[in-house]
């Protein structure tokens, strides 16, 4: 059975509608509280983080590494750490592939080896 279709907006009676039951605004407020609903009634931001491969990864390598920074054994500020991949692929997110670096070891590895934002450095 095909959708019925209306000239005026059935929610706010005013506007009138592209293509089926409601004006523009009245369908995108519609979408936006139901999407915020959604989300809130999933648990919100922290629901988010937890779904997320770079999140679980991440909890992981901090386990592995004892959080302290797998080169220096910097350890004061386990928030901060960065993920590094090895092989510079950045799709290839296998825990072997990852290392746990502190912001200043992981620059400065990208800095010798110039790559990563170095790379428009020093080559052009």
């Amino acid at each position: 059975m095909p959708r019925k279709k209306t000239l005026i907006c059935i929610k706010c009676k005013v506007s009138e509608t592209k293509d089926g039951k409601y004006c523009n605004k009245c369908r995108n407020d519609s979408r936006k509280e139901y999407f915020q609903k959604r989300y809130v009634d999933k648990g919100g931001y922290a629901w988010h983080r937890t779904i997320t491969y770079k999140f679980k990864n991440r909890q992981e390598l901090l386990r592995k590494a004892s959080k302290k920074c797998e080169r220096c054994g910097w350890n004061e500020v386990s928030e901060v750490f960065e993920v590094h991949h090895k092989d510079r692929n950045r799709d290839n997110n296998e825990l072997s592939n990852l290392e746990l670096l502190c912001p200043n070891c992981h620059q400065v590895h990208h800095f010798i080896e110039e790559t990563g934002r170095f790379n428009r450095i020093f080559k052009g």
